[in-house]
Parts: C-alpha cells; structure tokens; sequence
C-alpha cells in the first residue's frame, strides 16, 4: 500500500529512500523544531530535507498552521502505512542482533498504571542501574487506544490487564493477584487483626474508580449476602488512597502487592478479605513483531521475573489475546461482567456478577 501511494507521486527509483525517516518524523510531530529535535539534527537540515521531499513526491505534505503544521491530504494517506513500513524494517534489522545491555542505550516504553508503576518499575529500574545503565525506562500514561500505540511501536510492553483480542498481539501471564483490605491499625471495625463481612459492609469505603456506571464485584458479593456498603470517597488513582485510609475509618478494597507496597510505607493494617473475590492474571502484552528483537525480549524477561516476585509467583505461560478470563487491577471497584447467576447451592459470598448493581447509600 505505501509504495502504491508513492507511485501516485513519484517514480519510487527516484525517491531518497533515507528522506522517508525525516517524513515520518515530520508527520509524527507536525514541527521541524520537534522534528529536527528528535532525529539530533539542525532545523536547516530538517526544512531542506522537506523541500526534497516535496519535490519528489510532488505535494507540499505539510503546510503553515498556528502552532503546528497540518498534513495534506496526501500526508495522510502516508502516514499510517508509512510508520508501520519503517517499524517493521527496524525490527527486521534488530531481529537475531545481539543485544549488550552494558552498552545499549535504547529507550524501552512500558505502560504499567498505577500499581505496575509502583510494584514492577522500582524493580525494575534498580536492575537496570546495575546491568544496563545507558538504558532508559519511561512509562507512558496507559489513556487512549493502547493496542493501537502497541502496534504504532509508541510503546513497547504492557503489564497489567489483558487487553482486547487483537491480531498481532501477544500476551503472556507472569503473575497473579489477590485482593486485601487495607485500614488504619487502630480501625473500630478491626477484631483479632480480622474484619468479618458485616464489619466490613457497615464502614465507609474509598474506591479507586476512572468513570463508569456503579456497581463491582465488591458490592455484588456483599448484595448476595444481603448486605450493602457505603462508599464515602472516590479517587483516581491507587497513589491516593492508602492516604485517605491513613486520616479516616476508610476501608480500601485492593491488590496484595500494592498493599504490602503501601503498608511498608505507612502505618496501615493489610487484612485478608472477608469476601470471596476472584483473584486475576496479571499480563505482559506486547506486538508480534517485536518477539525477535533481542533487546526487547531482555526487557520482557526482566519485567516477568520482577513481576513474578512482586505479585504470586506463577508459571509465566503465553496467553490467547482474549484472556476472557481475567480481571483488571482495579476490578473490585469498576462494573463486573455480565453473566448468568450462579447455580443453585453456590457459595452465598461468591461475587454475583450478573446481580443488578445497588444504589450507594
């Protein structure tokens, strides 16, 4: 498709195919600063680079806007096959090259929430100071179209939830998780270092939401014994709430290892659940096309060792990219799956999924 749509413009013999890397950096930043930025050239380079460009392919690509450049019709049809050509021609060169983390100074994109940045990161970062030292870690917000950035090579590794089946994508299961409570040590609730669950139902709770309709796991279980909770805060993010536990007779309902991590930090009290809630698979996804690359697949396996520390150790085993079966980080607080009830005789504190969520009081 990409050499189609230059041969719309160009005979592809007369192209400079080492411009390409300058006009897929162009329509990526829609800048020449930005653009020249990147590639660690001058701005003079980068606008006489454009100007052959424009004469080869016979189209202005990019014209003046307030602020930024805007992409011709032209540079639009480019842009997509153009950025997946390019990925799939780095990682044919990487694929079979030896990788020396001593000395590379590759930047890896790792998308891990709140609780992989918390839990997995520090570890990881700590393994890098010693083993590979030029190599740098970021971990970019997990918003938007995750599988599209995976498959972009906007990011390079995914460790958390599963994600939406999607050709391409690999995942692989490194770990699991449990669910816990987290209270202030001296909680009014707390009995022998114990909650039972009509303790657990009568406190105010903190939940960790990012939008969506009421109704969890959490309150579907407490529904099947007949009980309800009041949720007295909601926050963003998992960083915030062990605070609000720590000043209040908040209950916080969350992941094990992100527990320990906040209660070695703060005078918090981690007490087993007095619900029955599904644990969840905790996966590394990452594209097809980076399986090969042996920088990449260091990276893989010293995420899957952290992570498998960190959370219950597991097997690491290569997954469906459905995963129908697991749960989000932070699925005891967002809307269960809709499913049938369970069957007659089944445990009553069994979360109830396809319960109808109640009203908070």
């Amino acid at each position: 498709m990409l050499v189609m749509v230059l041969m719309r413009a160009a005979h592809v013999a007369d192209l400079d195919l080492n411009l390409l890397v300058t006009l897929d950096t162009l329509l990526q930043e829609r800048s020449v600063t930005r653009a020249a930025e990147r590639l660690g050239v001058t701005q003079p380079a980068v606008s006489h680079r454009l100007r052959l460009l424009r004469e080869q392919l016979d189209d202005p690509l990019l014209v003046g806007g307030r602020g930024s450049l805007h992409l011709t019709e032209r540079a639009r049809q480019l842009a997509a096959p153009l950025g997946r050509a390019l990925l799939d021609v780095r990682a044919a060169l990487r694929s079979g090259e030896p990788f020396d983390p001593a000395r590379s100074e590759r930047v890896f994109a790792v998308v891990a929430g709140d609780v992989g940045e918390m839990v997995v990161l520090p570890e990881v970062m700590s393994t890098l100071r010693v083993e590979a030292p030029h190599v740098t870690m970021t971990s970019p917000a997990a918003g938007g179209d995750v599988v599209a950035r995976l498959a972009s090579g906007e990011i390079d590794l995914v460790v958390g939830a599963p994600l939406p089946p999607q050709a391409g994508l690999v995942q692989r299961v490194v770990g699991r998780e449990r669910y816990v409570v987290l209270a202030r040590p001296d909680h009014p609730a707390i009995r022998r270092g114990r909650l039972s669950a009509r303790a657990f139902a009568d406190a105010s709770h903190v939940v960790v939401s990012r939008g969506g309709p009421p109704g969890s796991s959490v309150d579907e279980a407490l529904e099947r014994l007949g009980l309800r909770r009041h949720v007295a805060a909601r926050v963003s993010h998992f960083v915030t709430a062990p605070y609000l536990v720590l000043r209040s007779d908040l209950l916080l309902t969350m992941g094990e290892s992100l527990a320990r991590t906040a209660a070695r930090h703060l005078p918090l009290a981690l007490l087993p659940h007095p619900l029955t809630l599904p644990s969840f698979d905790v996966l590394m996804t990452w594209h097809e096309r980076s399986t090969g690359d042996e920088g990449h697949r260091w990276m893989r396996e010293l995420a899957a060792r952290v992570t498998a520390r960190s959370f219950q150790a597991r097997p690491a085993r290569d997954v469906s990219a459905s995963a129908s079966g697991t749960r989000p980080e932070s699925a005891p607080d967002r809307p269960a799956a809709r499913r049938p009830p369970p069957a007659a005789g089944a445990a009553r504190a069994s979360p109830a999924a396809g319960a109808r969520p109640r009203a908070k009081r």
